[in-house]
Parts: C-alpha cells; structure tokens; sequence
C-alpha cells in the first residue's frame, strides 16, 4: 500500500498507524492497549509513543512495535524504531 504522506505531519502519520491497526487487530485488543497511546516524539527515526503504564508498554513492545514499523514504512516509506515509554 505504498502511500505517500509528505505533507502530513508526524502526529497525522501515527493516526493513520492507528486507523490500520484497528483493522489488523481484534476490537477488543485494540480498545485495550492501542486506543490511549499516543506519540511523544521523533527524533531521527526513531518515533517514541506514550503508553498508559508499565504493563502496557511492556506488552506493546512485545506484541505490536515490529506491526507498528511495518504500518509506517507502508504510510510514508521510512523505516522506524519504535520506543514506547510511559506517562
């Protein structure tokens, strides 16, 4: 799906990474651990999202960064490293 989003900024990127993931993944799943995470930063390439705790940033790493680059690379071409903190 090779989109280009030039004129979009980093804040419009992640919520179209948003709007992909609630297809990719189960309602539920989403409306648990992707519905209050939002992007702090990007910094060179790697783009840094806020999860609501410890708990869900942990598992965020492990079960959706590698989805969430793969979806950013889709939107607008460039690869990312995704590091989530918390609030």
């Amino acid at each position: 799906m090779s989109l280009h989003y030039e004129l979009l900024g980093p804040k419009d990127i992640f919520s179209l990474v948003k709007v992909q993931l609630q297809k990719k993944i189960s309602k539920p799943s989403y409306e648990t651990w992707m519905k209050d995470v939002y992007m702090s930063s990007i910094e060179s390439d790697q783009m840094t999202l806020v999860a609501p705790n410890v708990f869900a940033r942990d598992w965020l790493e492990e079960r959706y960064a590698e989805l969430i680059k793969s979806l950013l690379k889709s939107i607008n071409g460039r690869d990312y490293s995704i590091r989530f903190i918390t609030k």
